[in-house]
């Protein structure tokens, strides 16, 4: 018997972009799997396949609106209409909004399919970034009433796991732990350093992702080394108050923003250390693809999956947060040490092996079967 296994999701950019393409491209024994956008992407690697959209017009920027209210009860009656007509077993939530939208359905009616949330990021941290303290105790009471009603959560980092325990009370059986993964398409290159260098990051440009302080440790790192340049891959809100911020440090002429790309392996084959900083993060999808191509990574400490991914002085450096000095001495340490440069590299590649498809695979089939 085939069991059906829907993913709903708010919209699709970044990691979570590639986490469920990566899952929907699982072949898994007896599952049928279908994914919903509520809202159409801009940017998505998924825009041309076979996922369907609920809501063309769901408004993108962030807070409260009877607008928002109307376009949430509507999309509340859309997701009835399709569990109705598809008798899913499973549906699961790719983030919180369409988490709270499930599981508030879930308590209002009789018969429903079993609820799963993938909890990719640190909620407490998500909820800060505003300013409201209202909005921010509304939401993460919200947060916590509902999530103990879910039947699983998976999380992709076990720090995260526990962190939820502690946070919103989840009891510890609801939670499974099930790393990112990706299929591993490269071969390992050997690595030297070269006379020039290419630094790369890739993210979106919002606040979330704090390249303030990478841009502050390039600032610092061309007074000292000036044989580099740094691609940015993304886009975002703060891309205009980025390239102002790049003129200001009179480092335009080091910064290449080539924006979103669909694939960005061209990019990560011709550069050389791979740069991550962020305020809040439950893992990072391009940190790990980095290491697929071999690339030692400088990043910032944040809280969970990151530490997990880079262990410190093995594949590459971790710095703690918005410390730009700090930064910046990472990567010169990196730059003028041929053999650590070199070890960290092979140790990034053997380390990425281990979140391969392959090895990732059977933990959704277990998780989906046993519910």
């Amino acid at each position: 018997m085939t069991k059906k296994v829907f993913y709903f999701i708010k919209e699709t950019r970044g990691g979570t972009d590639t986490l469920l393409s990566n899952i929907l491209s699982l072949k898994l024994n007896g599952i049928e799997q279908k994914a919903y956008l509520l809202r159409k992407a801009t940017h998505s690697v998924l825009l041309n396949s076979n996922i369907r959209i609920v809501n063309r017009s769901y408004p993108s920027e962030y807070g409260f609106s009877i607008i928002k209210v109307k376009k949430t009860v509507n999309n509340m009656n859309k997701i009835i209409q399709i569990i109705k007509r598809e008798k899913p077993e499973i549906i699961c939530a790719l983030d919180n909004y369409t988490a709270i939208i499930l599981l508030f359905l879930k308590k209002i009616s009789f018969k429903f399919p079993k609820v799963v949330l993938f909890v990719n990021n640190n909620i407490v941290a998500m909820t800060n970034i505003h300013n409201n303290l209202l909005y921010k105790y509304f939401v993460h009471s919200l947060i916590k009433y509902f999530y103990q009603t879910a039947d699983k959560i998976i999380c992709p980092s076990k720090e995260l796991k526990f962190n939820l325990i502690l946070d919103l009370n989840i009891k510890s059986d609801k939670l499974v732990y099930i790393p990112n993964f990706l299929r591993v398409k490269t071969i390992f290159k050997k690595r030297r350093i070269k006379n020039f260098t290419t630094l790369i990051s890739v993210g979106r440009l919002d606040d979330q992702k704090d390249y303030m302080t990478i841009f502050q440790a390039l600032f610092e790192l061309n007074k000292e080394y000036r044989n580099f340049r740094f691609i940015l891959v993304g886009d975002g809100d703060n891309k205009n108050k980025l390239y102002k911020y790049a003129g200001d440090l009179n480092l335009s002429d080091k910064i290449l923003f080539v924006g979103w790309q669909k694939k960005v392996d061209k990019y990560l084959k011709v550069s050389d250390v791979f740069l991550f900083s962020s305020n809040y993060e439950g893992s990072s999808y391009a940190i790990l693809e980095a290491m697929t191509h071999s690339l030692p990574i400088v990043a910032s400490k944040t809280p969970f999956g990151i530490k997990e991914l880079v262990k410190n002085n093995h594949c590459g450096i971790l710095v703690p947060m918005k410390k730009h000095y700090e930064f910046k001495n990472a990567i010169i340490k990196l730059l003028t040490d041929k053999k650590k440069y070199s070890t960290f590299a092979k140790n990034a590649y053997v380390s990425s092996k281990k979140y391969e498809t392959k090895c990732i695979k059977d933990r959704f089939f277990k998780l989906y079967h046993h519910l």
